[in-house]
């Protein structure tokens, strides 16, 4: 991954390098953008600058960067899921691309109609992740992506970590819903917004991925700023042009 393929934040990104060579990294830091799917991206890729730019953490083989994420039981999870239950699951989908939205996580694991939630036990595993020892001697991070779904319970337990995190920890919590993280944790965070991903970067990227650029415009100009978004609307698209065309034929 290079830092130009992270969809419309070259400012964030050049700001994140300054911050880390001055030796200025918070504790802990919300990234929050108008779309759930921009956000994983600039995690993993502040990460990756973060510990000197070691390849494992784009290769998501680091073992000191640790993930936290919404889940729910399953056909094959049927009690107190956890997110390393999961953890398969959620390097796969990366690895096809980490722009991805909730309801595509949400049909990868199978929870079918369930909603998705971080609860006290994904709360558990946070701490036991960051109990450990750095492996190489720098940072940890741990990235809870859909930090919105973090239940009140969990959320109590998580604000100890925010006020108090073992030192090197460094805390990514992403969303698009700041209001709804509780507020003390929020005040306990830096804030980082993303900027929304102009229509003809989206589009670019779009069309980079093959997609028409009729239907790759079209696509950008009603995706709000996210490529998910983006995405499925160019897949209705390409699906309806050839029966358009096949009627105009007839």
């Amino acid at each position: 991954m290079q830092a130009t393929e992270i969809l419309g934040q070259q400012n964030l990104i050049q700001k994140f390098e300054k911050n880390i060579a001055d030796n200025r990294v918070p504790h802990a830091q919300i990234f929050h953008g108008s779309a759930l799917t921009e956000t994983l991206p600039l995690a993993l890729y502040y990460s990756y600058l973060l510990l000197n730019k070691d390849e494992r953490v784009l290769r998501l083989d680091h073992p000191d960067v640790h993930f936290s994420f919404p889940v729910n039981t399953t056909k094959e999870i049927k009690k107190n899921p956890l997110c390393k239950d999961f953890i398969s699951h959620w390097r796969s989908l990366i690895q096809t691309s980490s722009y991805f939205s909730l309801k595509d996580w949400s049909e990868t694991i199978g929870v079918e109609n369930k909603s998705l939630k971080i609860g006290v036990y994904q709360a558990q595993e946070i701490f036991a992740s960051l109990k450990l020892k750095s492996f190489e001697g720098a940072y940890k991070v741990m990235i809870i992506w859909g930090a919105d779904l973090i239940n009140v319970q969990a959320a109590n337990k998580l604000l100890k970590l925010v006020e108090e995190p073992p030192q090197k920890t460094a805390l990514i919590l992403c969303t698009n819903k700041l209001d709804s993280i509780l507020k003390t944790i929020r005040s306990r965070c830096q804030l980082v917004h993303l900027s929304t991903p102009a229509p003809e970067i989206i589009r670019d990227k779009l069309i980079n991925e093959g997609v028409e650029p009729k239907n790759a415009f079209s696509s950008a100009l009603q995706s709000e700023g996210s490529l998910s978004i983006a995405r499925g609307l160019s897949e209705r698209l390409d699906e309806i042009h050839p029966f358009e065309t096949a009627f105009v034929d007839w």
